[in-house]
């Protein structure tokens, strides 16, 4: 009996671990790792720190004067090529104790999550993007949770809701430039943020006195992929097994000999 080589299980394995890699299913409540989630610094004064100071526990708090308020990460849980997973759900409770507008006093602004792919940029921009309003930050309910779906991470078209940024019409209307889907961007997507900046909305400063809590991305894979992922596995298994049968035979032929 001779041992059976484990490399194509493993390649299996691995290509099927890589499939799964890009977004992964996380949950971020800043008591630990914070997967690189950062906020904007104030222009004028504030700034963004981790701490329970508007929460029950820790969470990623801005207190600052700005026009807009805005949070990001490039960490690859949050990254990479959403197209690897069936469906992706975003989602985040948000706590706002001001959205302060001078003597006028609290004021709503829109809340986007939007997803950035910084490659092959069209020209006079950073970046090509698609973007979900979730909904106003509003400091008369002070937790508010904000979710969304896509369904489909291989759609060409827009699913219901979302937009586009990387070039505008020519009544300055934001959208997707011609060569760009929301499938390709989707499946190389560099940065993650959160933001009351709308493309091509301007705004007044505010005083804005929020935090983000419980980051969470649900990434649910591909049925074919989770099959590969199995089979591989079991293999290793079964490999693994005859392997010790195998040294099982060569030390009773030893102590034969």
């Amino acid at each position: 009996m001779k041992p059976i080589p484990t490399w194509s299980a493993l390649l299996l394995a691995a290509s099927c671990g890589c499939a799964l890699a890009n977004p992964k299913t996380t949950t971020v409540d800043f008591s630990g790792d914070n997967h690189g989630w950062e906020g904007l610094q104030g222009m004028t004064s504030g700034g963004t720190v981790v701490d329970n100071l508007i929460t029950p526990t820790n969470a990623l708090h801005s207190s600052l004067e700005n026009q807009i308020l805005s949070f990001a990460t490039k960490d690859a849980n949050f990254t990479g090529n959403y197209g690897s997973s069936k469906s992706v759900t975003i989602s985040l409770d948000v706590y706002s104790q001001d959205v302060l507008y001078g003597w006028s006093g609290q004021v709503t602004r829109p809340l986007m999550v939007e997803l950035r792919d910084f490659d092959t940029p069209p020209a006079g921009h950073d970046y090509s993007s698609v973007w979900y309003y979730l909904g106003d930050l509003d400091a008369s309910k002070p937790m508010q949770h904000f979710s969304v779906t896509i369904d489909n991470t291989k759609s060409k078209g827009l699913p219901p809701g979302w937009r586009g940024y990387g070039v505008f019409t020519e009544d300055h209307v934001p959208e997707l430039p011609s060569d760009r889907t929301f499938k390709n961007i989707l499946a190389s997507v560099d940065e993650m943020v959160f933001s009351t900046a709308l493309p091509n909305v301007v705004s007044d400063f505010v005083y804005f006195d929020v935090a983000l809590d419980n980051i969470h991305i649900s990434a649910v894979p591909e049925p074919s992929q989770t099959m590969m992922l199995g089979a591989g596995l079991g293999l290793l298994a079964l490999l693994a097994r005859r392997r010790l049968a195998w040294s099982k035979c060569m030390r009773r032929q030893s102590s034969m000999t």
